[in-house]
């Protein structure tokens, strides 16, 4: 498959992301394929959060992003990788995002050695951002409120 062809094959695939989220498929598109942090990319009219993801899980405080997702009533959760699969776009359902947080491998925990992946559910009034820089970023006004309520100022990423 030419370049031209896998460009145009992953334009048709975006097409399924939702529409709110136009900065990402932008992003993916123009080849940037993540946002550092996300904050920097996104509208300026959607509230965002950001965090150190890898201290969160040095310090076993994987919990505190279970209760976001909780307190937001958040659980089935659609997962987009823009090159996951040989370089490929993957889509996934995770049926429960507090439950996938907690995931092993032989390694140990899966979720923070996941990057480059975002997440969000059929409302599309929120998504989150696994950067590789080890970021998680929070985006929709009520889900950056909610974590900024329960996740501590220690662990922002600045």
């Amino acid at each position: 498959m030419t370049y031209m062809e896998k460009n145009n094959e992953l334009q048709q695939r975006l097409e399924l992301f939702p529409d709110k989220f136009v900065s990402v498929k932008n992003s993916i598109m123009y080849r940037n394929g993540y946002w550092y942090p996300l904050e920097t990319k996104y509208p300026p009219e959607y509230k965002t959060a950001v965090y150190d993801l890898d201290s969160i899980y040095r310090n076993k405080q994987i919990d505190m992003l279970k209760e976001v997702f909780e307190t937001a009533g958040i659980g089935k959760v659609k997962g987009f990788h823009p090159f996951w699969n040989e370089g490929q776009p993957t889509w996934r359902d995770i049926p429960d995002i507090k439950t996938f947080l907690y995931e092993r491998d032989e390694h140990g925990l899966c979720f923070n050695w996941i990057s480059e992946e975002y997440y969000y559910d059929e409302s599309e009034e929120w998504i989150v951002y696994v950067s590789h820089e080890a970021t998680i970023t929070f985006c929709g006004e009520s889900l950056a409120v909610i974590a900024d309520e329960i996740i501590p100022k220690e662990f922002k990423y600045l």
